[in-house]
């Protein structure tokens, strides 16, 4: 591995996430072989969810110097050279730039729910769902609003897209077929950005900065028609990639691309795993033992209702917070029903986007499910299972997530120019994945059961009294 690492072929992919920004080194057979972590938390300004661009340098610069201190602890050598790098981060949002590269306003988060006139006057025009998320849509939102710095905004992009833009100079977004082409490379100013310490070189082929959907469709093999993915973390989302296009639009189901293009009905909750994550503190941060604890909870947990809504969430149409841990006449509060109601609401929201896709006729052959609440084997699994009426499939790398499908994004990227190089013909993504990364990987399938989905059926409609009380 030392020399391996030596000779610059390693790819590294880094992902920002909603509570941490992580970087990964893959190795030539895909396999992680080094990682360093930043964690961070966006901030109420004004009113707006954001992080400042501060914040976004020191922290992909203490995530990358924390993985190249693992390299040279695990391996005696300095990470000096990469063959491909890739960033991946939130998707949307917005950062509006004017001429001279100055931002005009804070990042506006995905989290922001601001933009519901513009969401709604998009779509209409368009006939096509325009989530309150994307770029576009607070875009237009500020344009109606007239703010001030309008008149200036020469560019927009999104946080990735920022990041790509320092590293290579190069103003690109990952949309559909990009994926699979060169990006720009890692410049001197780009290496020095991310490394201040002068030791990274540059040169590394980039791939085309990518949302987390693209990567978690990437880290799941589910970017071939029939298959989705389901990934879970600060917020939840499910990538259905379609066969057939869908007859109608719904506000509640956005329509983007698999990185390859093939058209994907996407259901975006805003709202996941935070409310047990605020929690945890209070149980000594033991989230085997909680998790363990739900499964000694009733199927529809006993009418305990939680409530995990930080923000707003369209798709279950609220518009504000909502934070509640509620229970009916009669319920049985119990510290497993408590636990197992946590659980639930991490994915009850999706559950009423899936609901519409379900009575579309929009069927997946496989469903694949990744992030760290399904690190606790079978659990979380099982939960989403039954709330989704679909067998779930979790592999030894569910727990890897968006860094490790941008890694692995950029391999191919780096693949692909390798193959232009040689003027051979380049592999296709589907059959990369397929063929060389996910061949003979262990993987684990469970299946809905006949009392979780009834259970869950229950607490569904106890939520949804919940949320409208």
């Amino acid at each position: 591995m030392k020399e391996f690492i030596e000779s610059g072929k390693a790819v590294m992919g880094i992902e920002f996430g909603s509570t941490r920004i992580k970087a990964v080194l893959i190795d030539e057979k895909y396999r992680v072989v080094a990682q360093g972590a930043h964690d961070w938390e966006n901030q109420l300004v004004d009113g707006v969810w954001s992080y400042s661009l501060e914040a976004i340098e020191a922290g992909v610069r203490d995530a990358y110097a924390k993985c190249a201190a693992d390299v040279e602890a695990k391996y005696g050598v300095k990470l000096t050279k990469l063959a491909a790098l890739g960033i991946s981060g939130m998707m949307h949002g917005y950062l509006p730039f004017d001429a001279a590269g100055k931002l005009l306003t804070p990042f506006r988060t995905w989290r922001n729910v601001m933009t519901a006139q513009a969401a709604a006057e998009l779509s209409e025009l368009f006939t096509f769902n325009v989530p309150q998320r994307w770029s576009v849509a607070h875009y237009t939102q500020a344009i109606l609003n007239k703010e001030s710095h309008i008149p200036a905004v020469r560019w927009l992009t999104t946080l990735a897209g920022y990041v790509h833009y320092r590293l290579t100079g190069e103003n690109v977004m990952g949309v559909g077929e990009a994926s699979g082409m060169k990006a720009g490379v890692l410049t001197d100013r780009g290496a020095a950005w991310l490394d201040p310490t002068g030791t990274l070189q540059a040169g590394a082929v980039m791939a085309p900065p990518e949302g987390d959907a693209g990567t978690g469709m990437v880290a799941t093999n589910a970017v071939a028609p029939k298959t989705g993915n389901v990934s879970a973390g600060t917020s939840i989302f499910a990538m259905l990639v379609l066969e057939n296009a869908m007859k109608g639009y719904y506000p509640e189901i956005d329509v983007v691309t698999t990185p390859t293009g093939h058209e994907v009905a996407m259901v975006h909750c805003n709202n996941c795993t935070n409310e047990i994550n605020a929690w945890m503190p209070l149980f000594g941060n033991d989230y085997r033992r909680f998790f363990q604890a739900s499964l000694q909870g009733a199927p529809d947990c006993g009418g305990v209702v939680v409530v995990p809504f930080l923000s707003g969430e369209p798709v279950a149409g609220v518009a504000d917070a909502m934070l509640r841990v509620v229970r009916k006449p009669g319920a049985n509060f119990t510290f497993e029903n408590f636990a197992r109601a946590q659980v639930y609401s991490a994915f009850v929201s999706l559950k009423l986007g899936m609901d519409i896709l379900s009575r579309e006729g929009v069927t997946v052959d496989s469903l694949m499910g990744h992030g760290g609440i399904f690190k606790d084997k079978g659990i979380a699994q099982q939960y989403l299972a039954d709330a989704l009426k679909t067998s779930v499939t979790c592999r030894a790398t569910a727990t890897e997530g968006g860094p490790w499908g941008m890694a692995v994004l950029a391999a191919f990227a780096a693949r692909n120019e390798e193959c232009k190089m040689k003027n051979v013909n380049c592999v296709e993504l589907e059959a990369f994945l397929a063929k060389e990364v996910f061949a003979g990987a262990a993987s684990e399938t469970l299946a809905p059961t006949e009392e979780g989905m009834a259970g869950f059926d229950r607490y569904a409609a106890n939520f949804k009294e919940a949320i409208h009380a």
